[in-house]
């Protein structure tokens, strides 16, 4: 059974029977009732929450109990955001909801209980049998899609598998795709990078497209007993799905058909517009493959593959030597690689893991605070009581950032919330905080960009009301300033005639002389004389 929305590892690989309560059995105790629900074995637990199977007393079937085990507002809002997403949906492979509800202190949700184990763990012997739950499961998003959600976790953890039926679990990160464009900004990633596509590792909004890519990535897996990126750290892997170009699956596998390489590389194009249009088309040329029927994808050309690459590489004309030197390099980075210790590589995984997770408890923080942002602004909500909604929501990402100080999405996200209070200020320094992390981190320098140009107008306002304010005084002491204020204009004196100087006309030149040089040039008195002269 599934876990949680933010722990991946809480799936059950029990094929145990459910089993009818005894006559003679002792009731259940006050702790192990919730509502109707009697709790009786535990599946799975993570960090979040626990998955228990569970009895309906009243109708006398086996559920999954899906118990939360945090009381805070951002994951209790995200757990009962699945319960809503996953509860209009009714498909065949989709787990159903039963009820959500809260007892003993802890919110639940009650759900269909699937007696199986999840790709992760199903032996990947019969390629054509995990084909073909892979369609299946493409028939249950192609449903999801038409009801206007978009999964946006799929991977092998989250789908369950019962003899050869497929369940479609965990929408604790799932989107309607009406009315919601804020659930993914710039800078902020929700998901598991192994997984997503490159648009929604940019932070980008997503659509169905980004579930296509993720079954391809999926069926990769599957196929190849491999993810198609996978790096040390949460942001080598980021990266890798942004650059580089998955390996074919038959460099890998040469036993894996030509045209199941197609559909897989199909699904994982880097442009959105390349991929299948719906899941609905995946599934259907899956269901070709199957039949073997032609299948509507094209493999990609030789010269295409050769354009992309030219496209990646900006520097067409390297040089030999430069090749040789990246290949020599290439190979002892790989005898490096392959030289690291079992524990290293276990270290790496457990790294990735805590990063997926801190992402996306990162992700339900955001969502709390464009809520709250959204009853401020449309006025749903009085004023006094949705400012400081939205202020406890930005504050909320103190406690993440005192855990994680290193981590510049953290800095970000509360400067972003501090723009949205008008703390201008306050924004600046956490995305120079966020810079001071990670310098290279884009959406700080334009959070940055964003409380500079509100403090100006801030600044602007305040101009425009005080010249308003001060306007007719001002206008009035220009017209009639106070007297100490003005000096008179002093009065232009002739100048003084030297003592003994003749006040006889100088004498008229003749046309041929020349003028007679003095040190000091004439006055304006002489010279006007000359010119009368």
């Amino acid at each position: 059974m599934d876990s949680s929305a933010h722990d991946p590892t809480l799936k059950t690989g029990s094929t145990t029977r459910a089993t009818q309560p005894s006559a003679g059995a002792a009731p259940p105790s006050p702790a192990a009732r919730y509502g109707k629900f009697i709790r009786e074995r535990k599946l799975g637990q993570g960090g979040m929450g626990e998955v228990w199977k569970a009895r309906d007393s009243e109708l006398n079937r086996p559920v999954a109990l899906k118990l939360l085990l945090v009381n805070d507002a951002e994951e209790i809002a995200r757990f009962k955001r699945e319960a809503q997403v996953a509860g209009r949906l009714t498909h065949p492979h989709i787990a159903a909801i039963y009820e959500v509800g809260f007892a003993n202190e802890r919110h639940f949700i009650a759900m269909q209980f699937v007696d199986g184990q999840t790709l992760k763990s199903l032996p990947r012997t019969d390629k054509r049998g995990l084909v073909r739950l892979i369609g299946d499961a493409a028939r249950a998003v192609q449903f999801a899609h038409q009801q206007g959600v978009v999964h946006r976790d799929l991977k092998p953890e989250n789908l369950m598998v019962a003899g050869s039926h497929v369940y479609v679990m965990d929408f604790g990160l799932a989107r309607p795709t009406e009315g919601a464009s804020d659930l993914s900004i710039s800078g902020l990633v929700v998901g598991t990078p192994a997984y997503m596509p490159p648009e929604q590792a940019r932070g980008e909004k997503v659509d169905a497209r980004a579930d296509v890519y993720a079954l391809g990535a999926t069926l990769y897996e599957l196929i190849t007993d491999r993810k198609p990126f996978l790096g040390r750290t949460v942001y080598d892997t980021l990266k890798a799905v942004q650059e580089e170009e998955p390996r074919p699956p038959r460099q890998l596998d040469p036993s894996i058909d030509a045209d199941l390489e197609t559909i897989v590389l199909k699904c994982l194009e880097k442009d959105r517009d390349r991929r299948y249009a719906t899941a609905g088309a995946l599934a259907d040329d899956l269901a070709h493959w199957l039949d073997g029927e032609p299948i509507a994808a094209r493999p990609i050309s030789a010269a295409e593959r050769i354009v992309r690459k030219l496209r990646r590489n900006k520097a067409v004309a390297i040089a030999s030597v430069a090749l040789v030197a990246v290949a020599l390099v290439a190979g002892i980075v790989l005898l490096v690689q392959r030289s690291k210790s079992a524990a290293d590589l276990d270290r790496a995984e457990i790294d990735r893991r805590h990063g997926e997770d801190r992402l996306k408890r990162l992700s339900g923080l955001w969502m709390d605070i464009l809520e709250k942002k959204r009853d401020l602004r449309s006025l749903k909500v009085p004023p006094d009581r949705a400012r400081p909604a939205l202020e406890a929501a930005v504050h909320a990402i103190d406690a993440f950032i005192r855990e994680h100080p290193t981590m510049p999405q953290g800095w970000y996200l509360r400067g972003r919330g501090m723009l949205y209070l008008g703390r201008c200020a306050d924004a600046e320094a956490d995305a120079r905080k966020a810079l001071a992390c990670a310098p290279d981190f884009t959406p700080a320098h334009e959070l940055i960009a964003m409380a500079i140009v509100e403090r100006m107008k801030d600044l602007s306002f305040v101009i425009r009301e005080e010249r308003a304010a001060n306007g007719a005084s001002t206008s009035r002491w220009w017209r009639s300033p106070p007297r100490h204020f003005v000096r008179p204009a002093p009065s232009p004196r002739k100048p003084r005639r030297a003592a003994g100087a003749s006040r006889r006309r100088p004498r008229r030149r003749s046309r041929g002389s020349s003028p007679r040089r003095c040190a000091f040039p004439p006055s304006s008195t002489t010279t006007r004389r000359q010119r009368r002269s």
